[in-house]
């Protein structure tokens, strides 16, 4: 009788662990949020880019820039980057 159990109990963990490669991707994955999705009043779906504008500057005589994410209000680049 506990033989039974044991591989009744397998059985249902083996078919719990095989649910979870079906599991869709986008639940997994974090998306990004470089894409919004809008619904308009007459519930139609429009996705919108966040807007980024690239930011100049002369440091130390070398030219560099940094992409400021302005949708959001932070800096996409961790650091200024040398032209």
């Amino acid at each position: 009788m506990m033989i039974l159990k044991k591989k009744v109990l397998i059985l249902l963990l083996g078919v719990m662990m095989g649910n979870l490669i079906f599991i869709p991707q986008a639940t997994a994955i974090d998306i990004s949020n470089s894409v919004r999705v809008c619904y308009e009043e007459n519930n139609d779906i429009q996705t919108r880019a966040d807007v980024i504008i690239t930011k100049y500057r002369v440091h130390n005589g070398k030219q560099q820039y940094r992409r400021w994410n302005r949708t959001m209000g932070y800096w996409v680049d961790s650091s200024w980057i040398d032209i």
